[in-house]
């Protein structure tokens, strides 16, 4: 058995482009849940238990983790030539009890298939980027797209019983930049669950979770109003109240642009252990462009006058230029590090204008205010954009040498 280090040539996705890895070939000895087998193999950091990378299986006693468990012990059977990647060799996750770490590694089996990828296809395991291991994390984002998009799997909504009001429809949206600094604005980052049914839903007991087992309980009571209904919750510590709760703690709700991670995504599961709605994020498959090709954006960069002694004057300004009467709700403006949402309900005719002015006001009509006291748009370059919490960009204005 020979480790070696060689250029990541073949690590796909967000993350990976001129990363250094590392190599190892040995033979499995047997798996020991759906993301974690002993292999015979150099680990560079101690022990032959060996976590998988990119990847994280429900654990055992929760639904769907027998089905992963059995799958990846097909894909690895004892015996059987394994080869181990990693970003840097000495990747691992500590385990409890003081026994030793186990390393991090992506495998491929005896074919030289990529085992994490097939794990992610039939929908049996979450993509998770651990720690510094970021190898291949936009192929495995990807990969579970396609498994959510086809309901297979942990996206089988009634895979583990249809016991919980089985017929709502959700939708889930996650606020993943925070307006300004993301680590001073803590609960500026945020998930939104909206009822896109005509009867309420009872969510209390429901659970938001990352791939990381970063959880949410919806407290007994907590009831989403139909045709919209939505409730809030924020990163970070507050007081619950109404249809606004807050984790209680930091939970990585990851910026693809601003952290070593580029690849994040949210879970909503009932009581049961069923998936119920999803959000990934940047969207890589079959992703919802509402309003693309619908709407032109122009921006007021360098207004008549002196903009710092009236920063209303600098304004983003949205236009409908399809025939339809759109919905601007929700969907994301973003310049610089200021974040802005559309709140819900912001309808807009064929022809008319949504204007974000920089200054402060109290927003009327299709008239939006940042709240700045001075202006905040270089004259000499810069952009705004348009996207949605999926991260697809539906319009763009760039001046000066930016470039959308």
């Amino acid at each position: 058995m020979v480790a070696v280090l060689v250029a990541a040539t073949a690590a796909g996705g967000a993350g990976s482009a001129g990363a250094v890895e590392y190599r190892a070939t040995g033979t499995v000895v047997r798996v020991t849940d759906g993301d974690t087998f002993l292999g015979r193999v150099p680990s560079g950091a101690g022990g032959s238990r060996i976590r998988l990378s990119g990847v994280q299986a429900m654990e055992r006693g929760e639904c769907h983790a027998i089905e992963a468990e059995r799958a990846l012990a097909r894909m690895l059977p004892p015996k059987s030539r394994v080869t181990v990647a990693a970003r840097f060799k000495n990747a691992n996750v500590p385990n409890r009890k003081g026994s030793q770490p186990r390393p991090l590694r992506l495998a491929y089996d005896s074919k030289g298939q990529d085992v994490q990828e097939r794990l992610l296809l039939p929908g049996l395991v979450l993509p998770n980027s651990i720690r510094r291991e970021t190898l291949n994390e936009g192929t495995y984002s990807r990969a579970a797209q396609i498994a959510a998009a086809g309901h297979r799997g942990i996206f089988d909504p009634s895979f583990c019983g249809t016991r919980y009001s089985p017929g709502a429809e959700f939708r889930l949206m996650v606020n993943w930049n925070a307006d300004g600094n993301d680590r001073v604005n803590v609960t500026g980052k945020y998930l939104r669950l909206v009822n896109k049914g005509s009867a309420p839903v009872p969510v209390g007991g429901w659970l938001i979770r990352t791939s990381k087992h970063q959880t949410f309980t919806f407290p007994a009571g907590t009831t989403l109003a139909p045709n919209g209904g939505a409730v809030v919750v924020y990163n970070g510590s507050g007081v619950n109240s109404g249809g606004t709760f807050y984790f209680g703690r930091r939970v990585q709700i990851t910026n693809p642009y601003a952290s070593r991670y580029h690849i994040g995504s949210m879970y909503l599961v009932d009581p049961q252990g069923n998936f119920r709605a999803w959000s990934f994020w940047p969207c890589s498959y079959q992703c919802p462009d509402p309003l693309g090709g619908k709407v032109s954006m122009t921006v007021v960069f360098d207004p008549d006058g002196n903009e710092n002694l009236d920063p209303n004057q600098e304004t983003i300004n949205i236009t409908n230029i399809s025939t339809e009467t759109l919905d601007y709700g929700y969907n994301v403006v973003e310049t610089g590090a200021r974040v802005f949402e559309f709140p819900a309900g912001t309808m807009v005719q064929p022809g008319q204008t949504a204007v974000i002015h920089i200054g402060r006001g109290t927003p009327s009509g299709l008239d939006f205010y940042l709240g700045e006291s001075s202006s905040i748009l270089p004259n000499s370059s810069g952009i705004a954009t348009l996207r949605t919490h999926e991260d697809v960009r539906e319009a763009c204005y760039s001046w000066g040498l930016a470039r959308c």
